[in-house]
């Protein structure tokens, strides 16, 4: 361990006072960029192996923080042939849509409140009527992603009881939620049918209980 490496750290301090203030990241979050940056080229000095000047620390460090504010997402080009590609986003949305989108999110909206009344009304309002007609349903709920629906839908309907699922649709999807998990987390007894590469309407047949 060299001392004349390690008197080459600067101080987290002395780095902020330089980072951009127009930088579009929480000051918590560049701390933490500092530090471990600092605590990489610290072991790197222990070792004997730090080859940069105090000065070159510094400009690497800024240009990390840098690199961590700009959007992880970028624009790609889909050619998997797979249209609604949950890696990619699923469909993309229309210039009209984001349009219209950005031009509600200027300003307030009436997202929970009635404007006839004057009075609290229900996000779920303004588009119950129109889901409903297209999924045949009652009422209608619009929730974050699939799994959260399944869980919500399982909870109220089938809470306590048995719930048939064939072991060919026991799946992992997007992120990391496995159907026997989001199931038992809804509170409801997985019951398996049929295999892997095949269930028969028989199977949910003798598998239906009162």
């Amino acid at each position: 361990m060299s001392n004349d490496q390690l008197q080459q750290l600067p101080s987290v301090s002395e780095v902020l006072l330089e980072v951009k203030s127009d930088t579009q990241l929480h000051v918590n979050y560049i701390t933490a960029i500092i530090q471990g940056e600092i605590r990489r080229y610290r072991q790197e000095a222990k070792a004997g192996q730090l080859k940069l000047k105090r000065r070159e620390i510094v400009q690497s460090i800024l240009d990390k923080i840098e690199s961590c504010a700009q959007p992880s997402m970028k624009n790609i080009i889909n050619g998997t042939g797979v249209v609604l590609h949950t890696g990619f986003g699923r469909a993309p949305l229309s210039k009209k849509v984001i349009a219209n989108a950005a031009k509600k999110l200027e300003g307030y909206v009436n997202l929970e409140f009635d404007l006839d009344s004057g009075k609290r009304g229900e996000r779920q309002d303004h588009i119950n009527e129109m889901v409903s007609a297209m999924c045949g349903s009652e009422k209608s709920l619009i929730v974050n992603n699939n799994a959260a629906a399944v869980l919500i839908a399982l909870n109220t309907f089938a809470e306590g009881k048995d719930v048939i699922v064939s072991r060919g649709q026991e799946v992992e999807i997007g992120g990391s939620f496995r159907i026997p998990d989001v199931v038992r987390k809804s509170h409801c007894n997985l019951v398996e049918v049929g295999t892997t590469n095949r269930t028969h309407l028989k199977d949910y047949e003798k598998a239906i209980t009162k």
